[in-house]
């Protein structure tokens, strides 16, 4: 077995990026580069532990974040982001819909195995599990949108505001923060209903899976049987044939039943006379049509036979590639959405934080600092990520109403 490759390092993928960045690094190009990171890169970079000075001076950061805000106030970067919650709802009106589909299959693989299977039955409790997740998850989604606006509208300003004394911005920001922590549990608590729902998940299909490897080769010997025994059953049919074209009587099987069937009411025209002529009884030309009959029904009855036994085959076959497609690819999609949910509270929380330590560092009275000065302390401590709340709050809005019109249903 494969050992899964190693995750790539941070180092990589910054070389990666500037090597795509060449001589021209602006906020919109790294945004756009950042936007299609795969998962695996986005959580390389998101738990790297490095220190951002090693990497960029702090006129360059400033430089850059001065950047970043001004291209996350223009049209491209929120079209950007009601492309990725579009995405996301896409996501889950996806898994929704293959949990529907594959139902149905385990449903008919239960029945044609008459119970000795109850795939469905499990099956539903995962789909109820991935319902209760996903609304659990919008929800989670309305509340920190509003968290974010109000760092955004209302925590920056009071400390950006020369009027207000430090204990009161301190006391806002503790609040905040005292208030972030409600979503470290109903985002952990997202993310490890997640988890939990992935690992059962996997565990279904590795269930189905060593069911299948049996099921689907158990059925080649009696398939190889029947198939040698159509293939026997039309030689037979091709020699009664035969015999019957070599006397001239007909030109089809159709024929044939038509001609004996009218023997007996037209009585003995030319064409019998010349079968008795030749040797052939009116006995004999019965007996090959009743022949051929018995023959094509047995065909057919193997046909259907086999018919069902490949339509069994291919259902297992199809309903695994199904749980394999749902479990390895669709989940990875939504599972970057419940990662954004983490993000988001706890970079708005971090930031608090950071404005908090910044106010105890700063050793004059805060009122006493002009307003230029003022922004001088505090905005760097937040760099980047100011108005960054306001955008990410109407991609989770925008994520948490698509999912509404989606339609899938509240267990």
């Amino acid at each position: 077995m494969a050992t899964e490759a190693p995750p790539p390092s941070y180092d990589s993928i910054v070389s990666k990026v500037r090597s795509r960045l060449q001589s021209d690094p602006t906020p919109e190009k790294v945004f756009s580069i950042v936007s299609n990171f795969s998962q695996v890169e986005a959580n390389a970079v998101a738990n790297a532990d490095i220190d951002v000075a090693e990497h960029m001076s702090a006129i360059d950061q400033d430089k850059f974040n001065e950047g970043v805000n001004e291209y996350l106030r223009t049209e491209a970067a929120r079209l950007r982001l009601e492309y990725n919650a579009d995405e996301a709802t896409n996501a889950c009106r996806l898994i929704e819909t293959m949990f529907n589909n594959l139902a149905v299959r385990l449903g008919q693989i239960d029945g044609m195995n008459l119970g000795k299977t109850k795939f469905m039955p499990r099956f539903k409790e995962l789909q109820q599990s991935f319902r209760t997740i996903l609304h659990h998850s919008t929800g989670t989604a309305l509340e920190m949108a509003a968290y974010g606006r109000r760092f955004d509208e209302r925590i920056l300003k009071i400390c950006l505001n020369k009027q207000v004394p430090e204990a009161t911005k301190k006391a806002k920001l503790d609040e905040f923060i005292q208030e972030g922590q409600k979503f470290a549990d109903q985002a952990q608590g997202i993310t490890d209903a997640f988890k939990s729902l992935a690992t059962d998940f996997g565990a279904f299909t590795g269930s189905f899976a060593t069911w299948a490897d049996g099921e689907e080769k158990k059925n080649d010997p009696e398939m190889e049987q029947l198939n040698k025994d159509i293939r026997q059953l039309q030689e037979e049919i091709d020699e009664y044939k035969a015999k019957m074209v070599k006397w001239g009587v007909i030109g089809t099987i159709g024929t044939v039943g038509i001609t004996v069937g009218l023997c007996f009411v037209i009585g003995p025209f030319a064409l019998l006379a010349g079968l008795i002529g030749a040797g052939v009884t009116i006995g004999l030309m019965v007996h090959w049509s009743n022949q051929i009959t018995n023959l094509q029904e047995q065909k057919q009855g193997k046909e259907k036979r086999l018919k069902d036994l490949i339509s069994e085959r291919d259902s297992i076959i199809a309903t695994r590639h199904q749980l394999v497609e749902l479990g390895q690819n669709s989940f990875k999609t939504f599972s970057g959405q419940v990662e954004v949910l983490n993000q988001v509270w706890t970079w708005a929380m971090n930031d608090a934080s950071k404005v908090k330590l910044k106010l105890d560092e700063i050793k004059k009275d805060v009122r006493d600092l002009d307003d230029a000065l003022l922004r001088e302390y505090i905005m760097p401590v937040v760099g980047g990520s100011a108005g960054l709340y306001s955008l990410m709050a109407t991609y989770l809005e925008r994520y948490a109403d698509g999912v509404t019109k989606a339609g899938v249903p509240n267990p």
